[in-house]
């Protein structure tokens, strides 16, 4: 009897621990549910249009925006600066993301090598330092222009320029390379030792001309000796005028000594005397010179 009554009071107890456990999971169920982090969808930032652009035409700044999306999109532009100034391929709505097959694409073009320019036959290349305070704009590759000397001494029309090259040792220099002919070189070389200065003076567009270096000093040396030889040749040709001239004078007649009085004979020759005779005239009285003579 009291085993029974034991095992009812084990069943009893049993369910009563159930019955808690089942009030307590049901209070602290709630509880639990609100600790656990809630679940948010990822977002990602795209290019947006915000106006329509047509089919060819460059991206405006105004054109786009940033705007977040809920959701990845494979191949579209996360930045404006990624399509603002290039050109469309096609025609993209208001509100559409960028996609990097809507935008043509940027061309690389491979840098170009300077292209090198050499003499023509019969020339030379003669590099030259300009400082770059004197470089005048006009000075360019494989261009035309005149250079005078400050004094005057030397001139170079139509002069190719060849290159032009920065100095690495001086900023303020740059290398400026001529094309000169080689029979020109010598005197070029020496006035560029001797000058002041050099202007440089642009060439009309429509003036193209020919190349010409002109010795301004040495062909006013040669015109002040051809000056000199002329004046010579002159007084010469005068002096043989004159000589034909004496030519045609009549033949100087000589006079023997016999012919000419002895001085001491003109010596002896008696003066004729001398007499005087008074003249009145009037009031006036004055007295006159007569010399006497065998006649």
């Amino acid at each position: 009897m009291a085993l029974a009554n034991n095992k009812k009071s084990l069943i009893i107890a049993a369910a009563s621990a159930f019955v808690v456990f089942i009030m307590f999971a049901i209070i602290a169920l709630p509880n639990t549910k609100q600790q656990q982090p809630k679940q948010v969808a990822p977002k990602y930032q795209y290019v947006i249009t915000k106006n329509e652009i047509k089919s060819g035409a460059a991206v405006k700044e105004e054109d786009v925006e940033i705007k977040e999306y809920p959701i990845n999109i494979p191949n579209a532009y996360k930045a404006t600066g990624e399509v603002v100034g290039r050109k469309t391929k096609v025609k993209i709505d208001a509100g559409k993301p960028v996609m990097k097959s809507f935008i043509k694409e940027i061309i690389v073009k491979d840098k170009e090598e300077p292209k090198v320019y050499l003499p023509d036959e019969g020339f030379r290349a003669f590099p030259m330092l300009v400082r770059k305070n004197d470089f005048p704009s006009f000075v360019v590759i494989n261009k035309r222009f005149d250079i005078y000397s400050r004094e005057n001494s030397m001139k170079l029309e139509n002069v190719r320029v060849l290159n032009l090259i920065e100095n690495a040792k001086d900023s303020a220099t740059k290398m400026l390379v001529l094309e000169i002919k080689e029979n020109d070189l010598k005197s070029f070389i020496k006035y560029m030792g001797e000058t002041k200065g050099l202007i440089f003076l642009q060439k009309n567009p429509g003036d193209i001309g020919e190349y010409n270096f002109i010795d301004i000093a040495e062909l006013d040396k040669k015109e002040k000796e051809l000056k000199e030889q002329r004046e010579w040749e002159l007084a010469l040709q005068r002096y043989k005028e004159l000589q034909e001239a004496n030519r045609e004078l009549p033949p100087v007649q000589t006079i023997s000594n016999s012919e000419v009085p002895n001085i001491e004979d003109l010596a002896s020759i008696d003066e004729p005397k001398v007499k005087q005779v008074e003249v009145i005239v009037g009031s006036t009285k004055s007295t006159v010179d007569f010399k006497e003579t065998n006649e």
